[in-house]
């Protein structure tokens, strides 16, 4: 986020308020029965998160290996935000896996239109750094800021497909069960 300016900074908050009052709000709406997991799903998710956190442990240190020996490979910060893309990933298709990332009452189909909605935000950025000459992926050949968005998008596209993956084996085996 080196050289960016304060309006850009201040935006970007606005943007993460934004996002945690709409959260906040829609979870009152819910009320507080809204994420009742059973013990199995706490289970599958508590060893969810443990491998998200040894994969964010297994990325930094593979990070700073080749950070120190080689040269760095991103700008600054871009590096961390991107383990922590790829830990958020692990939690959630090993949840995901584990039938464990959807509460009992949650429906898949909100957050499959939430993912579609980020991916379609984002393919702007994506666009206009693809066909601008001035914008690039690449800062003194380091990865930029602008990598975020295809990072966010790959994520929330991988995560959109797992959930659609794992709804039709779920109901393909309980039609097997059901003609049993």
């Amino acid at each position: 986020m080196e050289g960016k300016s304060f309006s850009y900074m201040i935006g970007m908050c606005v943007g993460i308020f934004v996002v945690v009052l709409v959260l906040t709000l829609i979870r009152k709406r819910r009320g507080c029965a809204g994420n009742e997991y059973d013990e199995r799903q706490i289970m599958v998710r508590g060893n969810a998160f443990q491998k998200a956190f040894f994969t964010l442990m297994i990325y930094l240190m593979l990070d700073s290996i080749v950070s120190v020996s080689w040269r760095p490979w991103t700008t600054p910060g871009i590096n961390d935000i991107l383990g922590i893309f790829l830990a958020i990933g692990v939690f959630m298709m090993a949840a995901i896996r584990g039938d464990a990332y959807f509460s009992l009452k949650e429906k898949p189909r909100t957050f499959r239109l939430l993912c579609l909605i980020v991916i379609f935000c984002q393919l702007p950025n994506v666009i206009i750094t693809v066909h601008s000459a001035e914008e690039s992926f690449l800062t003194n050949g380091c990865l930029n800021d602008n990598c975020l968005s295809v990072a966010c998008s790959v994520l929330f596209a991988t995560v959109m497909v797992a959930i659609t993956v794992h709804e039709k084996r779920r109901a393909a085996e309980d039609e097997d069960g059901e003609d049993a």
